[in-house]
């Protein structure tokens, strides 16, 4: 787990983590895995004060003597996507070693300068389901997003009873849900932290009123392995639309048309969510385009049948209960 802080004035390990990694590294060492010029080799240099600092946490007797220090060579693998794909950028982190004991990190912690501004930085920005990182054009996942919607509904909940805190009961919690329900902030926390989202992940794009455009986007969350159908529900919706429709399972990458729904002229970002897995509309049916190459048939229908898309060779088969698993 690593934590992003922006206002951290350097990044920092703890000495047990390091320890694992020292570990991990003897061992791809003496398997072949890896040697110590592999490309990904995560220990790079481990450097010992000979002047000591401490580190000032929150509380007043929090100082901590740093004594080691370690950079470490990561990997950005973009959220959605796996590192066996091709060779991702790879960039050298300086941490200070926290001393054993000291903290309960479970991970590593970035702060300044890493997080800064490009050029002096990674030029860390926040989106709407990433962290984007400027420097090596990587979207990475918010891990906090669960956390927000927990906060939103916890908060429904705290209004719902008047600061009453005996309100803890899942009658009573479910009772204060069914007004929350139409909150749309709290559906759009919920959509981002449970649902399976595509995510814009080019430069930005400016789009007048009602003008088109194919984008390229990135599918993050559970992808089926079947065919599956997506729009843009409303909680994530800013005005910038998506054509509903059907999308091939078990791939990450994805191309969408998007519109521009509104009355001004918007910017397509990078990491702003464009489309979420749903279920298909009640009786849905729909053709593939051309025909198929390796049969020279026309496409196959995909019908909706029990809020799945299935595939049936013709409306005919599918009528008298025929079909196949898609």
């Amino acid at each position: 787990m690593t934590l992003l802080d922006d206002g951290a004035t350097s990044s920092a390990i703890p000495e047990e983590i390091v320890c694992i990694l020292v570990e991990y590294c003897r061992q791809l060492r003496e398997s072949g895995e890896m040697q110590n010029d592999g490309r990904t080799y995560p220990i790079q240099k481990i450097e010992k004060y000979s002047a000591p600092t401490h580190m000032l946490g929150v509380g007043t007797d929090s100082k901590m003597e740093t004594r080691y220090a370690v950079t470490l060579r990561a990997e950005f693998v973009a959220c959605g996507r796996t590192c066996a794909e091709k060779e991702w950028p790879t960039r050298d982190i300086y941490f200070k070693v926290l001393p054993r004991g000291s903290a309960n990190i479970q991970g590593c912690l970035l702060g300044f300068p890493t997080l800064d501004r490009t050029p002096f930085g990674m030029g860390l920005k926040t989106t709407d389901a990433t962290h984007y990182l400027e420097d090596v054009d990587i979207h990475l996942p918010r891990g906090e997003l669960g956390r927000r919607k927990e906060q939103r509904e916890e908060m429904i909940v705290w209004k719902e009873s008047k600061g009453d805190v005996l309100m803890t009961t899942a009658e009573e919690r479910a009772a204060a849900f069914v007004e929350g329900a139409a909150n749309m902030w709290l559906n759009q926390a919920r959509t981002l932290a449970n649902g399976t989202c595509a995510y814009y992940d080019k430069g930005e794009v400016l789009l007048q009123p009602a003008e088109h455009a194919i984008v390229p986007a990135v599918w993050m969350g559970s992808v089926p392995s079947s065919t599956f159908y997506c729009e843009t529900p409303p909680e994530v919706n800013r005005g910038l639309e998506i054509l509903p429709g059907v999308c091939s399972g078990g791939e990450s990458l994805t191309m969408l048309q998007v519109v521009n729904t509104s009355q001004v002229a918007l910017i397509l970002e990078p990491g702003e969510v464009l489309a979420v897995l749903s279920p298909p509309p009640p009786g849905l049916e729909v053709q593939r385009r051309g025909e198929d190459p390796w049969t020279g048939k026309n496409g196959d229908y995909l019908v909706e049948r029990e809020g799945f898309l299935q595939e049936v060779e013709d409306l005919a088969t599918e009528a008298e209960g025929g079909g196949k698993e898609d």
